[in-house]
């Protein structure tokens, strides 16, 4: 009887430790929680507009036209872009299915380039998480300003709790001052731990005003410069925020 002597083959080592991982190395699988927002990178566009996400007017300072720019760029990214002929803002929104009560993250990432403010422009640069009761009025929000100018693109992340008295919450793209802001990679996905506690300050947001004062905070002259009139000027900003201004003419602040 012939014996029959099989080859020894050699594997390399490094085929060795591949061969090895193979065998023993579980299927794969996913575990990423999945965005709630649609089309967050961007890629997808018809007739100028992003799909999923809804275009409309935020802010103007004199007029109907021309309006800001809202152009797909490369990356592929959204971007927004006007200067200081520019006379109606467009804010770029969608409605997430965030459950009020719950803890979310929002992450994206963003590019500026000579973002200021001209003349009667309004001061806005931001990417947010708004939270909206039945009636519309604001009952939440968390707000990152990205006016800086970036060399390249920067991460961002917020994490934000839904109130329970929320009926919808939006994620928001707005710029309504002179220059270039690019967007891409926007998601909401469940936050792994709640947001920070709660601010000690009542009405932080400057959300909430009556009789031309912002709820809880006083009002009063902190200095003259030869009388009691005219006064400098406190005004809300659109989307939360305080500004204070006065000019030549101003003689109590």
């Amino acid at each position: 009887m012939t014996r029959v002597t099989r080859p020894h083959v050699v594997l390399p080592f490094a085929a060795a430790v591949v061969f090895l991982a193979a065998a023993i190395s579980p299927i794969a699988t996913s575990t990423a929680a999945e965005s709630l927002v649609t089309n967050g990178d961007f890629a997808d566009w018809t007739d100028g507009t992003p799909d999923g996400w809804d275009v409309s007017i935020g802010a103007q300072n004199g007029g109907d036209n021309p309006v800001s720019a809202v152009q797909r760029i490369k990356g592929p990214a959204l971007m927004l872009a006007g200067d200081d002929d520019t006379l109606a803002w467009h804010v770029v929104t969608q409605e997430i299915d965030a459950a009020p009560g719950a803890n979310y993250r929002l992450t994206f990432a963003s590019r500026t380039k000579d973002v200021r403010r001209e003349g009667n422009q309004h001061d806005n640069c931001y990417v947010a998480a708004m939270c909206f009761d039945d009636a519309g009025q604001v009952v939440g929000q968390t707000v990152q300003d990205v006016a800086a100018d970036t060399s390249d693109w920067t991460d961002h992340q917020l994490d934000f709790a839904v109130p329970a008295a929320a009926a919808s919450t939006k994620v928001m793209i707005f710029l309504s001052k002179s220059g270039i802001l690019g967007v891409k990679n926007v998601a909401v996905e469940p936050a792994e731990s709640p947001p920070a506690p709660d601010s000690l300050v009542a009405n932080g947001d400057f959300l909430q005003w009556t009789d031309d004062a912002p709820d809880d905070w006083e009002l009063t002259i902190g200095s003259r410069n030869g009388g009691d009139a005219p006064v400098s000027q406190v005004a809300p900003l659109a989307g939360g925020g305080v500004t204070l201004s006065g000019d030549t003419d101003t003689l109590a602040w």
